[in-house]
């Protein structure tokens, strides 16, 4: 049987910014824990508020109830060596957050102003401390970070379109130049004001096509499949198995110090570490929990504090390809660039995106912005048949849950689905 007492705190300044208007906010939240593991099952008593003691009422007849014939013991008890215990500390100042992010935010807004144009700003900056205490002592990670995401709103006809940016950076706003700040709001001006002059596609347009995807739409497609092969069964998928094309690598790195995302320990207390999970498009490793450790899979990438941890990467990492950007498109003769999505759903293997913008390209030149309203990517199919991947890295993050995870991500060209 395995038992933990948890904590979560986090501190949210946020400044908004929409169409002149301006909102500020500080929050707080605390949420605090009781976690049982035994018998395959976890039992999680969580409360916001309060304090960690007043929980302890109501476990005791709740884990005689799950626990009555504890199972697994031996391996439970082999992994304790794993668990982290300590204190660490990421990008932590104790400066004036809200002032800064006013003044940055300000400055964004004169930049939509100077481009005649309305949108929406949000900018955050977090504080979250992280604490479990288990059988060897307790771990503890406080980190700050902040998010900047930017909206631009065109008008296409009586439709209104909207170019979108964001970013997540370690640390306060201060580590945020006008520099970075002026080309997140160029690549959301780029996207508006594309969309808005966007021709609408024809019927020879649809079907089977070549697209060429941005860093920021390739980072969806990693991100859904990183996650439906952590789920897989591992007897079906034994290590060096072809899965997807060879020109593809991806790793996790939970430890990147430069990215916001950053855990030492996952939400089970096992130290994180570094992993290779596809390899020139073989299958190396799984995401995996101390408590569904099988197979391929090991412990260290578990997320969830007051629900059951589940497998999730936090920096994943594709590896570069030998492609320029600029290459990739002059190499294409008839297809589809796509820059970035509005949104995304996904259902079974199959992931839809409907993009943000999009260009025809022909004989390897960008010819005319185009409004396709969605592609369909079968995961493994778009995945086996790439055959140009870039080399300059964008990083990419957002939330999953309650949680910041990141991609770093390439351009790449493979086949999809126009509708």
């Amino acid at each position: 049987m395995y038992k933990d007492e948890f904590s979560f705190y986090r501190k949210s300044y946020i400044v908004e910014w929409v169409s002149g208007s301006l909102s500020i906010n500080n929050r707080e939240e605390t949420i605090y824990g009781n976690r049982v593991y035994c018998n395959g099952k976890w039992l999680i008593v969580s409360r916001h508020g309060g304090t960690g003691e007043e929980l302890a009422r109501y476990n005791e007849s709740l884990v005689r109830n799950l626990c009555e014939q504890v199972t697994n013991v031996s391996q439970q008890e082999a992994l304790e060596e794993e668990q982290f215990v300590g204190r660490a500390e990421f990008f932590v100042s104790e400066k004036n957050h809200v002032g800064d992010l006013l003044k940055k935010t300000l400055y964004v807004a004169s930049v939509l102003r100077d481009l005649g144009v309305t949108g929406e700003i949000i900018f955050v900056t977090l504080d979250d401390t992280r604490r479990i205490t288990h059988s060897l002592g307790e771990a503890e990670e406080r980190k700050q970070y902040t998010t900047l995401s930017i909206e631009i709103y065109q008008q296409r006809g009586t439709e209104v379109v909207k170019g979108r940016s964001q970013l997540a950076i370690p640390g306060d706003s201060g580590r945020l130049s006008e520099k970075s700040i002026d080309m997140l709001v160029e690549q959301a001006y780029r996207r508006a004001f594309w969309a808005s002059k966007s021709v609408d596609t024809s019927t020879s347009d649809r079907g089977r096509k070549t697209v060429v995807l941005t860093p920021s739409t390739t980072s969806i497609i990693a991100k859904e499949f990183i996650k439906r092969i952590a789920l897989i069964k591992n007897d079906n998928h034994g290590p060096g198995k072809q899965i997807v094309s060879s020109n593809l690598t991806i790793r996790d790195d939970p430890t990147a110090p430069d990215l916001p995302s950053i855990r030492v320990f996952d939400d089970e207390c096992m130290k994180t570490r570094r992993k290779t999970l596809i390899e020139n498009g073989a299958l190396v490793e799984l995401l995996g929990t101390r408590f569904k450790r099988r197979g391929l899979s090991n412990p260290g990438n578990a997320y969830g504090l007051w629900e059951p941890p589940t497998p999730l990467y936090t920096n994943l990492l594709i590896g570069k390809g030998d492609w320029s950007e600029k290459e990739i498109i002059e190499e294409t003769k008839d297809g589809f660039f796509i820059d970035g999505a509005s949104s995304y759903m996904i259902r079974g293997d199959v992931l839809t995106i409907y993009p943000e913008s999009a260009w025809r390209i022909k004989r390897g030149e960008l010819v005319e912005p185009i409004a396709i309203k969605e592609i369909k990517l079968p995961l493994m199919e778009a995945l086996s048949n790439i055959d140009a991947i870039g080399r300059n890295h964008e990083k990419r993050c957002g939330w999953e849950k309650h949680w910041l995870i990141c991609e770093e991500s390439l351009m790449l060209r493979t086949l999809g689905y126009i509708l």
